[in-house]
């Protein structure tokens, strides 16, 4: 993994769980080699990319632009990019009722899970998904959110 730009207010020691949440959701892909950028940053920025390629003018909570379409996880292959906004994600950690890097690992680990071609439009893509985002969370000891 790779990060690439940290918020100047989130502190260092709020990236451990991060980092764990990254190399776990690899590791159960069978992607443990690949790399991917990781962007902390704010709204300004989610709701500039939001726009510019979704074109959703708002702020979200989680970007991911994979290298390839379809993604694939080969060895030592960069993934992509996964960009959170620190400031959504504060928020929707006060609003579960769980902290602020519980709230960053679940959205590394549903970026990252977009970076390896997993998506939610339809059911079935919302039910494996979440079952495998599930089950890195649960192996963090951090509980999935209730929706997306």
């Amino acid at each position: 993994m790779v990060v690439t730009h940290v918020v100047r207010s989130l502190r260092r020691a709020r990236l451990r769980l991060v980092r764990q949440a990254a190399a776990q959701t690899l590791r159960v892909c069978g992607a443990q080699t690949a790399s991917f950028g990781l962007v902390l940053g704010g709204d300004t920025l989610l709701r500039r990319l939001n726009r510019s390629y979704l074109g959703h003018d708002r702020p979200t909570d989680v970007l991911a632009f994979p290298t390839r379409m379809p993604p694939r996880a080969r060895t030592g292959e960069g993934l992509g990019d996964v960009i959170i906004s620190v400031a959504t994600a504060r928020r929707q950690a006060k609003s579960a009722g769980h902290s602020l890097e519980a709230e960053l690992a679940v959205l590394t680990v549903h970026g990252i899970l977009h970076l390896l071609g997993h998506d939610h439009r339809t059911r079935a893509q919302r039910t494996r998904m979440w079952k495998l985002q599930t089950r890195v969370l649960a192996a963090l000891g951090v509980l999935p959110p209730d929706s997306d």
